[in-house]
């Protein structure tokens, strides 16, 4: 039986983040708007339309990642009309290379941005004003950005892997109950697969806001807190010793 992972849900809470420009929760979301807002003229990214998607990306730049993936999203997400900002550095020196030549290409452009470092403040602002977050790895054991992602609102845009799989659910997959369905996923580590998912995500929340809202607020009450991960142990553990007690007795 695999258990998820938790996050501090004290220290990742837009309600309270004082990194933030607003604070704010599921039932008002007009603070993640102003984040939204705010964040775009850090980078200076232009905020001539308040309803563009943007899509953000806080990651360590090694294959794991699905760096081949990450790089795809930028030129597609530029292609559909959305923003895209990412947050990270490579320790592997040919990668960071081809990251700063990225970053160089789109040094003034005003829909892209690669900030190739690591920054906790910029982090938080990332997560609040993001509308969709990408997390296309090739392996991830748990992972815990999709759970901060959908914390602070930003839809997750996963690939099916690891604890990925296990905490992010297709909006459009009808095998799984309505309620647990929270983002986007592509099964196949290729630039199809992820365009298949980051098209969806655009076109629901391009043409159906109040559905797109819905999602954002279910998520953000979802709890990927450590007290969920350690009642789930809890269980298992007191199931374990009743088994093994069950079979001393006979």
């Amino acid at each position: 039986m695999g258990i998820l992972n938790g996050i501090d849900t004290d220290a990742w809470d837009p309600a309270t983040d004082i990194f933030l420009k607003v604070q704010y929760t599921a039932n008002d979301l007009q603070g993640k708007a102003e984040n939204k807002a705010a964040m775009r003229r850090h980078p200076r990214l232009s905020s001539a339309d308040d309803s563009q998607p943007l899509v953000g990306c806080i990651t360590r730049l090694v294959p794991q990642k699905g760096v081949h993936l990450i790089r795809h999203a930028i030129y597609r997400t530029l292609e559909m009309g959305g923003q895209f900002v990412l947050l990270g550095s490579s320790p592997v020196p040919h990668i960071q290379r081809e990251f700063e030549g990225i970053a160089n290409q789109f040094q003034d452009h005003e829909h892209i941005r690669l900030i190739l470092k690591y920054d906790e403040s910029l982090s938080r602002y990332i997560y609040a004003a993001s509308d969709m977050f990408i997390i296309p790895s090739i392996f991830e054991p748990c992972g815990l950005t999709q759970m901060i992602a959908m914390r602070y609102g930003s839809v997750p845009i996963v690939r099916k892997t690891g604890g990925l799989n296990d905490s992010v659910f297709d909006v459009d997959d009808d095998t799984i109950p309505y309620q647990y369905r929270n983002g986007f996923t592509f099964a196949t580590p290729d630039e199809q697969g992820l365009n298949g998912a980051l098209d969806r995500a655009f076109n629901l929340y391009n043409n159906d806001s109040e559905t797109w809202q819905q999602l954002v607020q279910k998520n953000m009450n979802i709890d990927f807190s450590w007290h969920s991960s350690a009642s789930q142990y809890e269980e298992l553990y007191a199931k374990s010793v009743a088994r093994a007690r069950a079979a001393t007795s006979r």
